[in-house]
């Protein structure tokens, strides 16, 4: 199974040794998938030129995958919608319908991608458990 990243998935890694090992069992097995927008949120995020600099060069070597019709995100939109859920975040629609094109498995630390695997009929998984994220570590000191 291939693992489409959200950028909730790659900022838990510094705060959980579960999520940091996940990320790196996927990235060395090549089941760890980029697209775009999840890679412009991720470096959008770094502090300096130099973080910038190692997250781009570390996923610069996973598999890359976009969206061949664009216009896919907003069929996507238009259905959640019809559920009243029209104001989920714009960058994980694009890559809820990216998931859906390619038939991956959207990895995340998000909720909006329950919402969005019921509307787009797409696999989800939490990185980590749900609730555990965030710097709420259950493992011992």
């Amino acid at each position: 199974m291939s693992y489409l990243l959200d950028k909730s998935a790659w900022t838990q890694a510094p705060q959980s040794r579960a999520a940091a090992q996940r990320l790196t069992d996927l990235i060395r097995r090549g089941d760890l998938v980029l697209c775009t927008i999840t890679l412009l949120e991720i470096l959008y995020s770094a502090r300096n030129g130099d973080a910038y600099n190692r997250d781009c060069a570390r996923l610069s070597s996973l598999r890359w995958v976009d969206l061949s019709e664009p216009r896919a995100a907003v069929d996507l939109q238009r259905g959640l919608a019809q559920r009243g859920w029209h104001r989920t975040s714009i960058p994980d629609v694009i890559i809820a319908a990216t998931a859906a094109e390619h038939d991956l498995t959207v990895l995340h630390y998000d909720s909006d991608y329950e919402r969005l695997a019921e509307t787009a009929k797409i696999s989800h998984e939490w990185i980590i458990p749900r609730g555990e994220g965030h710097g709420r570590s259950t493992e011992p000191s």
